[in-house]
């Protein structure tokens, strides 16, 4: 309750039925703490020793006092705080013994859970050691079995070294009976099909083409011509396969390479020079395709420079290379042997 030593500002109605008498700012009142009301202190049945007591006491402010138009509804609302107090202190209890009962069960779910959880390591403990073992193992026979393969690698070395050997052996063979022979590219071939008859065109477009160059094959000195790959039997046209010509001895065949040097400027009635190459093994074929690429490469990333293939590299040449006609200086052959 205010205190009513809070004298009222101004003149008030008492707010008592039927009472015609205003609350003047001297005059002892009480105030409902309900609808804000003031009531003479006659008017609102308030005993005036315990009214003067609890005024000079300064415990009018622990009071609740109401009116008798709002205390029915102040009992109402108590009542029904009481009620709510009451299901709220039962809610609590259920709430308290709620979380009693889940801190057993986390309890319980903890103890299985850390029980499960020992049973498991027991099991991958297991497991590991088994596992271990067998990976022991399986590297012992590994090592067994490659200690065995070295040791017999060491007891093959002998037979690797004989088995290189003969590869180089068979090189150097090889290279032997392929270097008195030239290979010649752009030969018309001739359509017949008769054998003897296109060997001999062969020989004849030779011998033309040899002889405009200053030089006579000598027949004594060819061991072979032998045309590369198979015949085209068909009707479509075709490039001429590769010409092989097999010398007797290496020294004609150098003096024939010398004027072999002048064959891609003679056109022989051709789109496409003729030009020669040596019979290269399969192992010097493949470093020269290697070659090949490289040089192909270079001149791609460089145009304007002068680049080929020089004693098995690709190399940058000084001077440029000019891709006109030069005529032969050399003497032929012919004329070496008057």
């Amino acid at each position: 309750m205010s205190d009513p030593r809070r004298q009222s500002p101004r003149i008030v109605n008492c707010f008592k039925k039927g009472c015609n008498t205003s609350i003047k700012p001297k005059d002892d009142f009480v105030e409902c703490e309900k609808c804000l009301g003031k009531f003479h202190l006659a008017c609102s049945n308030f005993n005036k020793e315990a009214y003067d007591s609890l005024t000079a006491s300064g415990q009018f402010k622990d009071i609740i006092w109401c009116c008798s138009i709002c205390r029915p509804k102040v009992r109402e609302v108590m009542k029904t705080m009481d009620e709510l107090e009451t299901k709220v202190d039962n809610i609590d209890k259920k709430v308290e013994d709620m979380k009693k009962t889940i801190e057993s069960r986390l309890e319980t779910i903890e103890e299985k859970l850390n029980k499960r959880q020992n049973e498991v390591n027991d099991i991958v403990e297991s497991k590991l050691k088994d596992t271990t073992q067998e990976v022991n193992n399986m590297v012992e026979n590994k090592l067994k079995d490659i200690t065995q393969d070295f040791t017999q690698n060491l007891s093959n070395k002998e037979s690797l070294k004989r088995v290189i050997t003969l590869e180089e052996k068979f090189e150097v063979a090889d290279k032997e009976r392929r270097k008195k022979n030239i290979i010649l590219y752009n030969i018309p071939e001739s359509e017949s099909k008769i054998s003897n008859e296109r060997i001999r065109d062969d020989c004849g477009k030779l011998k033309d083409i040899f002889a405009r160059n200053k030089l006579t094959l000598r027949p004594d000195e060819i061991e072979n011509i032998i045309r590369l790959g198979r015949r085209n039997e068909t009707d479509t046209p075709s490039q001429p396969r590769p010409l092989l010509l097999k010398f007797v001895s290496l020294e004609y065949k150098k003096m024939v390479l010398s004027f072999c040097r002048d064959l891609k400027y003679l056109k022989d009635n051709l789109s496409t020079p003729i030009f020669y190459s040596h019979d290269l093994t399969i192992k010097e074929r493949a470093e020269r395709r290697v070659l090949v690429e490289e040089l192909q490469k270079k001149r791609k990333q460089n145009p304007e420079a002068n680049i080929a293939i020089r004693s098995g590299k690709v190399v940058t040449l000084i001077q440029p290379f000019s891709k006109e006609a030069q005529p032969s200086t050399r003497q032929s052959w012919a004329e070496l042997f008057k």
